[in-house]
């Protein structure tokens, strides 16, 4: 019964013959892709980690810009005309909102009297500007002259 059975199988169309045709067979195919899939999932994810590493530093690039702009800006001002944060650490009315990626975002400018001598009491002719956009702090100084 079982020897029937095996000649059964072994003349069945199921069965996979190696025959002397140079092709691939079905079993061959699909190991080879399976190969190939394995080899390929960490290429994508190098290349998808790489286009978040290059979407963030055009970000961080368009920040830095926006905030030297701005600082460019109230560099060019007259001192007098630079306003004081009140309360300190607040905002002042130099703030504004610009347009980042498709997406509008705050530019806040804070204005304080700026220690230069040491002597911890802030001078009155030394301003320390600074201007955050999405977490990103620019610093500069501005004096009279």
């Amino acid at each position: 019964m079982i020897r029937h059975l095996l000649l059964k199988i072994r003349n069945s169309s199921f069965v996979i013959r190696h025959s002397s045709s140079n092709g691939f067979s079905l079993l061959e195919l699909m190991i080879a892709i399976t190969i190939m899939t394995i080899a390929l999932v960490p290429i994508m994810n190098s290349i998808t980690g790489s286009f978040q590493s290059t979407n963030a530093g055009e970000k961080n690039t368009l920040l830095v810009n926006y905030a030297r702009e701005k600082m460019d800006d109230i560099i060019g001002m007259n001192f007098g005309t630079i306003s004081i944060s009140s309360p300190p650490g607040t905002p002042t009315g130099l703030s504004d909102t610009v347009t980042l990626l498709g997406k509008t975002v705050n530019r806040d400018v804070l204005v304080e009297f700026y220690d230069g001598d040491g002597d911890s009491l802030p001078d009155n002719d030394l301003k320390k500007i600074t201007v955050i956009i999405e977490g990103l702090q620019h610093e500069t100084l501005k004096g009279v002259f």
